[in-house]
């Protein structure tokens, strides 16, 4: 049996209470809040577990995939700076890393190597200006392979030595645009063909900028060739220590020809593989 209140009829009012809805309001907004805050706590766990979880894949990926590994800086999904770093098997030589032990007992900084890359290439380009038919050109090639250890020496110095900087990322590449730049151009003028020399040295800094190019896009460092810096290295060696044996400077020059078509070869392949990632 209903009852009816006879003041609710009599005004035409709901028989409703205001009370219960005021307090389910006030209810519901402290729900809500109550809600918020715990989904913000989530968040804020979520967020602290996703660092945790990443620092331990990273521990987990290290040897089978660098590139996946968190940076320095602990981003999760970032590109790993040991991957951006040049593969060089010459890095397990052990001649090379007592060549690296002595040089940090000795105090030597990698910024102070890569420096020294730089003067071994303006040596050895000197000598083979002077003298490209005899011990100019030997000696032009002792000073890129001087130069190449100087190259190996610093990173093992920096990394495994424990001597890294903040600046040791603009040393391990001006120095190196600058060795490769005065060694081509000076084959160039040693032939005969100043024109060559720059077109080769153009084509060293292109492969370069492509591959860093990838690098500032978030994308693995591509230190492929055909030519690469080791290749075009290679090349220039084997043509200058040739060269007193036939006499002429036409084998280097060939090898300067090489450098120079198959370095903007290198660059376009680099700058396509750059361009499918994007």
């Amino acid at each position: 049996m209903q009852t009816h209140s006879p003041a609710g009829a009599q005004s035409g009012a709901p028989a409703t209470n205001a009370t219960p809805t005021t307090t389910a309001v006030t209810t519901a907004a402290t729900t809500t809040e109550a809600t918020a805050s715990t989904t913000a706590a989530m968040t804020v766990t979520h967020a602290i577990d996703t660092t945790t979880a990443g620092t331990s894949v990273a521990h987990t990926i290290d040897t089978a995939n660098p590139a996946a590994m968190p940076d320095a800086g602990g981003v999760a999904g970032s590109v790993n700076p040991e991957a951006n770093r040049r593969p060089l098997k010459s890095r397990g030589n052990a001649l090379i890393q007592a060549v690296a032990r002595s040089a940090v007992r000795r105090g030597w900084t990698p910024n102070g190597i890569s420096v020294a890359s730089v003067v071994f290439a303006l040596l050895g380009g000197l000598c083979l200006l002077v003298n490209p038919l005899g011990w100019g050109a030997i000696l032009c090639a002792v000073g890129i392979q001087l130069r190449l250890l100087c190259n190996v020496v610093d990173g093992l110095v920096a990394i495994e030595g424990g001597k890294k900087t903040s600046t040791g990322v603009l040393y391990n590449e001006v120095p190196d645009r600058v060795a490769d730049t005065v060694l081509l151009v000076a084959a160039g003028y040693a032939v005969g063909a100043p024109a060559l020399g720059w077109a080769a040295a153009t084509a060293a800094v292109f492969t370069a900028y492509v591959r860093l190019l990838g690098g500032s896009l978030g994308q693995v460092q591509r230190f492929t060739g055909p030519l690469a810096k080791q290749h075009r290295m290679a090349l220039l060696t084997g043509a200058c220590l040739l060269t007193p044996l036939f006499g002429t400077t036409g084998l280097l020059q060939l090898a300067v020809i090489i450098i120079t078509v198959g370095g903007f070869y290198t660059g376009f392949v680099r700058l396509k593989a750059v361009a499918a990632q994007l």
